[in-house]
C-alpha cells in the first residue's frame, strides 16, 4: 500500500511544480524541478508510515526475501515507484522544455499555419538562442568553463562525455547531437 503514498506525493509534486512554475517562471527551470522531487521524497516515507501495510495484498512474496522485513520492501516500493515517475516526468518536461521539433511546431502554430520557407522560420526559432542557453547549461552545471571566449572541457564534463561515449558506442548510435 505504500505505492499509494508515492502516487499521493508524485500528484502533489506537480500541482505544486505547476504553481511555482506559473507563479514565478525560474531562471533554472530544472534544478527546481529537482529540488521539489527531493523535498517530496519525505511525503513518501510519511505517507508510507501512516497508510496501513497491507503485507498479505503485496505483490512481492515477502518470504523470499529473509534478510528483509515487509514493511522495508513497501518503502523501497514507493521510493522506486516515485524516482520512476520523476524521471518519466523529466523526460517529458525535457522534450516540451528543450525540444527543436516541438519549437519548430510551435513557431508554425503562432503564425497560424503559414507556409514557411527554411529561411523565414529560422528567423523565427532563433536558434542561436537555443545553442546559447544549451551552453550556458552546461556552464552553471560545470561540465564547461568559458575562458577568453573559448569553452573548456571540465573534469565533470570530461567524465560525463567518457560515459556517454562509451554508451553510444556501445549502443551504436553514432556521433549524434
Amino acid at each position: 500500500m505504500a505505492w499509494m503514498s508515492a502516487i499521493f506525493a508524485f500528484i502533489l509534486y506537480l500541482i505544486v511544480h505547476i504553481s511555482i512554475f506559473r507563479a514565478f517562471q525560474p531562471k533554472e527551470r530544472f534544478r527546481t524541478l529537482k529540488t521539489l522531487f527531493f523535498s517530496f521524497l519525505p511525503v513518501v516515507f510519511v505517507g508510507s508510515a501512516l497508510l496501513p501495510l497491507a503485507l498479505s495484498e503485496s505483490v512481492l512474496n515477502i518470504e523470499s526475501f529473509p534478510f528483509i522485513s515487509g514493511s522495508t520492501l513497501e518503502y523501497l516500493n514507493a521510493i522506486g515507484l516515485s524516482i520512476f515517475l520523476f524521471f518519466g516526468y523529466c523526460t517529458f518536461y525535457s522534450l516540451v522544455d528543450r525540444s527543436v521539433s516541438v519549437r519548430v511546431h510551435t513557431e508554425l502554430t503562432q503564425i497560424k499555419n503559414q507556409p514557411l520557407t527554411f529561411k523565414k522560420l529560422l528567423a523565427h526559432y532563433q536558434p542561436n538562442q537555443a545553442t546559447e542557453r544549451r551552453f550556458s547549461h552546461m556552464i552553471d552545471r560545470g561540465y564547461l568553463e568559458k575562458r577568453d571566449d573559448r569553452f573548456y572541457l571540465t573534469q565533470k564534463g570530461g567524465v560525463l562525455a567518457t560515459r556517454v561515449s562509451a554508451l553510444k558506442k556501445f549502443l551504436n548510435l553514432g556521433i549524434g547531437g
